[in-house]
């Protein structure tokens, strides 16, 4: 009975958040930079059929978009786009072609629990970091991957220098950012309405919100995914008024999922290194669910000069949704030039403006 309402629960929730996009967050205003994108010249090929397994043996759904080329020598970056809660691998369909389109290998994935992913969803917990990694290696082994080394048989010899990039909206972008953290192999990430401290974001002032993590998260996660019990347990006993008892638990519990407990791995490679990595934020300034405060504190401790964070006016997701359905959105504008700029190499003028912008929220001008 509970598979039989999937999609249609699925597609209820975005309907109804795409509706208040289209209130909070019309397009692009003329007054928003123009970048140097890449140019769509590519003709695409797209396989829905890819099932990668994961460590533990569970199967995880995917959807992969490939340039066709007829040069047998040519190579592309890889982006790994990882899917919002309640949501599966086709919710980037229309982004992926346009990707693809300029010459990007995208591998589209449900993260485990969701869609027709199996395992139990792990919240961006050591399963989901374990999964990323091995989406990146399927789609370095599988297609011709920008700068992995492989020998005549196409085995892999050395993917260091591979050209990955991770980005996602909510669920997937604060899979982004861990996913960065947690490969190496990703030299660029853009998490849209993503969590930077998931302790502050589920607990923010001693305040627990019921709409968002109860109705929204606890609820429809439940009904459409395949929770890990433990997701219950954790989310009644945050809203059991009895928090002393079972704070460290549930503080220990968010803290393993939280992009600010990994800022060593973001700010230096393995050998102590400064690491080279750019990553960019978007969220929303009335976002209930990740509120902004809590990923600035991630933003401000990050090293890379390759950072930048866009405050936009909206809740949690109104901002970046249109974008997902192909109409044209500053947000999507914004993470196709950080991806030319830093996968591709393109000088699309994006690290010209100052690494952070907030948009008017009575009139929506930008300040950068």
């Amino acid at each position: 009975m509970k598979k039989r309402y999937r999609l249609m629960a699925g597609l209820f929730l975005w309907i109804t958040i795409l509706w208040a996009s289209q209130v909070t967050a019309m397009g692009v205003r003329s007054d928003e930079p123009v970048f140097k994108e890449a140019e769509a010249g590519y003709d695409i090929s797209w396989r829905d059929d890819v099932i990668i397994p994961a460590h533990d043996g569970a199967l995880i759904a995917a959807n992969v978009f490939v340039p066709k080329t007829d040069n047998p020598y040519e190579r592309f970056p890889l982006i790994i786009m990882p899917s919002s809660w309640d949501m599966e691998e086709h919710e980037y369909y229309a982004q992926g072609a346009k990707f693809c389109q300029k010459g990007y290998i995208v591998l589209s994935y449900s993260p485990r629990g969701f869609g027709i992913s199996t395992g139990l969803v792990n919240v961006g917990g050591p399963d989901d970091m374990k999964d990323i990694s091995s989406v990146i290696s399927y789609g370095i082994a599988n297609y011709p991957v920008d700068g992995v080394v492989k020998d005549n048989s196409g085995n892999v010899l050395n993917d260091a220098k591979a050209k990955v990039g991770i980005m996602g909206v909510s669920y997937g972008g604060g899979f982004s950012l861990l996913g960065a953290a947690h490969d190496q192999r990703v030299k660029a990430a853009m998490g849209m309405v993503p969590w930077g401290d998931l302790v502050n974001s589920l607990y923010l002032n001693q305040t627990t919100k019921y709409v968002w993590h109860w109705l929204i998260l606890l609820e429809t996660g439940d009904l459409i995914g395949n929770l890990d019990p433990q997701v219950r347990e954790l989310t009644e006993l945050l809203f059991a008024h009895d928090h002393p008892a079972n704070y460290d638990y549930i503080v220990n519990w968010a803290l393993d999922r939280s992009p600010i407990n990994y800022l060593d791995q973001l700010n230096y490679t393995d050998d102590g290194k400064p690491r080279d990595i750019a990553i960019a934020i978007s969220t929303n300034l009335q976002d209930e669910m990740f509120p902004p405060n809590a990923t600035l504190n991630f933003f401000y401790s990050l090293k890379t000069p390759k950072k930048r964070m866009d405050l936009n006016r909206g809740i949690h997701a109104s901002a970046e949704m249109t974008g997902l359905v192909g109409m044209e959105n500053v947000v999507w504008r914004k993470a196709h030039a950080w991806m030319d700029e830093h996968l591709k190499g393109i000088d699309t003028g994006i690290m010209d403006l100052k690494p952070m912008s907030i948009s008017n929220k009575d009139n929506g001008t930008r300040v950068y």
